[in-house]
């Protein structure tokens, strides 16, 4: 199966029209082994496809996050990046570089999951727990 045949399926599957646009979209950000900002998709696909819209990318962006094909990652500065990697991982914040890494500890995880399991937060259901762990990379 193509890349684009299984965005398109992942599309339809979410209840979301699959166009050509969002089809590649989507695609970026699964490729992507960063957590891109709506001007990243739009600079790494406007070469290609001439007539894409920075205005495309965030509405389609929003609409993948609504959707829950992607997830909405906040910097340290407040700006918004996408992340296609929906497993449980949590992130690494660089203060200095504002890089974000996908940082994956099963047993920090399951800590979160099972605290939250048995603490109830009145008036709030916890729907997943992600950690943004912000510092700096060091060598």
């Amino acid at each position: 199966m193509t890349a684009a045949l299984h965005m398109h399926q992942r599309l339809e599957g979410a209840g979301i029209k699959p166009t050509h646009q969002r089809i590649v979209i989507l695609q970026e950000l699964t490729e992507a082994h960063d957590h891109l900002s709506a001007e990243n998709v739009y600079d790494r696909l406007r070469a290609n496809h001439p007539s894409l819209s920075l205005g495309t990318v965030y509405r389609t962006l929003d609409l993948l996050a609504d959707a829950g094909l992607v997830r909405r990652v906040v910097s340290d500065q407040g700006l918004k990046r996408f992340d296609a990697n929906l497993s449980d991982h949590h992130h690494l914040v660089c203060r200095e570089t504002h890089e974000i890494i996908d940082y994956d500890d099963p047993e920090l995880t399951a800590l979160l999951q099972n605290y939250f399991k048995d603490k109830h937060i009145p008036g709030f259901e916890v729907g997943y727990v992600q950690l943004h762990i912000s510092g700096r990379k060091v060598a």
